[in-house]
């Protein structure tokens, strides 16, 4: 691997440091980049359409000799990037912020109207429609086996406070659900844009104004994004419902892609932990996110009244 690297990028490698099984950390004489391992070729035209958007903040893969972004060595595929050290953990509200605009200069700069049929919006709704259903299945069959317990556990106790708004957010991700459905049934297209759909806050640099780890980048509906960013960071003391406007600023929503965001978050996220402490602690970060969609949910509202 070594040679083809160094003939592939020039470069001359001092050292080859195994970071994971997909990543690995070339050390040059000039300089230090990460090479990291890819699903196929078909992301060669996902840099390139990246590339062309012209939103200068995502660490793009350097090209090889050949033109390339993505190149095959062994029989598997990988993209060269420079490497850029870790920052400080700090400035944790600035760094979401620059991420938020960043990705809506990327939706914005590489939308397209994908002309579907009827089968592509019943696949979107039937994903949200089976997401509902399992969740409200297993909040109810847990309500069942704590009311017919004789003997209640604190977490128990706490799960019976809980599950009115667990029910009640479920009922609210079913009002949205139908509300695009509604949408869906006056749209002949959708806008598609690359999504980074990797978010990490130690993949934003601030220093370098740089997100790194671009090896997720697909086209996908851009409230996908959205979704990922809210649910790693629902439990943050960041107001997220608050700096989500770094977003809709650059790229306001329409009708139906508030109705598609709305309609994921208000599923609940549950996990039952074993450990009785453990669980009231899972309940109560259940509960938090609810509330973060409460209020990203009445942010949303008054930017329409406000539209």
């Amino acid at each position: 691997m070594k040679k083809i690297l160094q003939y592939l990028y020039r470069i001359q490698i001092v050292n080859i440091i195994e970071i994971t099984e997909n990543t690995r950390k070339i050390v040059t004489d000039k300089s230090h980049y990460i090479l990291k391992k890819v699903d196929s070729l078909n992301k060669e035209n996902i840099y390139i359409r990246l590339s062309l958007s012209k939103v200068p903040y995502f660490n793009l893969p350097l090209k090889s000799v050949r033109d390339r972004y993505v190149e095959e060595i062994d029989r598997e595929y990988y993209i060269l990037s420079y490497y850029y050290k870790d920052e400080s953990m700090a400035l944790e509200e600035l760094r979401m912020s620059f991420y938020l605009k960043a990705i809506a200069m990327l939706h914005q700069n590489t939308l397209y109207p994908l002309k579907v049929n009827d089968g592509y919006f019943a696949e979107s709704l039937h994903y949200i429609e089976t997401r509902i259903l399992s969740v409200r299945e297993e909040i109810d069959a847990r309500m069942f086996n704590v009311e017919r317990s004789e003997y209640h556990s604190p977490s128990d106790w706490y799960y019976l406070s809980c599950y009115r708004i667990f029910n009640n957010a479920l009922n609210e991700a079913q009002k949205y659900l139908d509300s695009l459905n509604e949408e869906f049934e006056k749209l002949h297209s959708v806008e598609l844009s690359l999504t980074y759909q990797n978010y990490q806050l130690d993949h934003i640099l601030l220093k370098e104004e740089k997100i790194v780890s671009l090896e997720k980048v697909a086209f996908s509906p851009p409230v996908y994004d959205l979704v990922d960013f809210v649910e790693k960071n629902y439990h943050s003391s960041v107001d997220i419902s608050r700096i989500l406007s770094a977003y809709t600023d650059i790229h306001p929503l329409y009708p139906y892609q508030k109705y598609w965001l709305l309609a994921l978050l208000f599923i609940p996220k549950i996990n039952k932990e074993t450990e009785d402490i453990r669980d009231i602690e899972s309940l109560f970060l259940s509960l938090n996110y609810l509330e973060v969609t409460e209020k990203i949910r009445a942010n949303l509202l008054n930017q329409t009244e406000s539209a």
